[in-house]
């Protein structure tokens, strides 16, 4: 079942798992044995440390979901790259960000649909809570679609 809800892949090991009334928290360990650079894109295998990041995504049975994830960081091994240690990348969700790419798009959808504020309580509601700021910023970021016109130009 662990591999229908989990976003991340099969390079990460469920090590344990905790529920309340309230939340679920898993804790996965990269598995990984080399990463790609993000500058040069060379593929690194000289494991420099490890990394914990804490991940949420969409509920499961009403209940908050957190990841907690130990990342490997590594070495790059190319000599002219400007990165010469980086933390291997997560495509369910990007450097830094706090929540996953699914949980993000849900609630751009929200923050589309009603006002940030009247939106931000229904994410309470919905146990994915952000702030309205954060719904702002959720719209703000979202890139638009380039319009062409029907008529052509003289």
């Amino acid at each position: 079942m662990y591999e229908m809800i989990t976003p991340f892949g099969s390079n990460f090991e469920l090590v344990h798992q905790e529920a309340s009334d309230m939340e679920l928290r898993f804790f996965l360990i990269s598995r990984t044995k080399s990463a790609i650079c993000p500058k040069c894109q060379q593929v690194s295998t000289r494991r420099h440390s490890r990394k914990n990041r804490q991940i949420r995504d969409l509920p499961i049975a009403q209940k908050e979901v957190m990841y907690h994830i130990q990342l490997t960081k590594w070495f790059c091994e190319t000599s002219s790259c400007a990165s010469k240690i980086f933390t291997e990348q997560l495509p369910a969700c990007p450097a830094y960000q706090l929540l996953t790419i699914r949980a993000t798009d849900c609630l751009r959808q929200v923050a589309f649909k009603m006002n940030c504020v009247q939106a931000s309580k229904l994410s309470r509601d919905l146990n994915l809570p952000v702030s309205h700021d954060t719904m702002l910023r959720l719209i703000y970021q979202t890139p638009t679609p380039q319009m062409t016109s029907p008529f052509p130009c003289d």
